[in-house]
């Protein structure tokens, strides 16, 4: 007369796993883009300061930092230089003092490395200290 049944049907495991479904997309859009723009950010700073470290090996090998990020593959730097994590653009590398480009042999002195943070707008730079 009665039967033992143990466990769930079909039809309500696919009822529940919709319902997960529905409640996951809309936590994914409450949280929205955030996180990912914080990420790329965070790793805009690592690859800031990574290649001022680069910089700063290359002057202390060469007496003064080079006129393009370029020129510190493969000895200080691997192989692409890092890039924008969003857009693959190149940060603004910027040698110092003006000018110092037109002597011969270049003698830059500083430099800057700047880049604009996704989440907050605003550009961060790294300098020789």
């Amino acid at each position: 007369m009665f039967r033992n049944n143990k466990g769930f049907t079909l039809i309500e495991l696919m009822v529940s796993l919709g319902v997960l479904a529905v409640i996951s997309a809309a936590l994914m859009s409450r949280i929205g883009p955030g996180p990912q723009q914080y990420a790329r950010d965070t790793r805009r700073q690592s690859d800031l300061n990574t290649i001022a470290s680069a910089l700063a090996l290359y002057r202390n090998d060469l007496g003064g930092y080079p006129l393009t990020t370029a020129s510190l593959i493969p000895n200080y730097i691997t192989a692409p230089v890092p890039t924008d994590p969003r857009d693959g653009s190149a940060y603004t590398y910027t040698p110092g003092p003006p000018g110092c480009a037109g002597t011969n042999p270049p003698r830059c002195t500083t430099f800057t490395i700047c880049d604009t943070m996704e989440k907050t707008g605003a550009n961060v730079c790294v300098s020789n200290p």
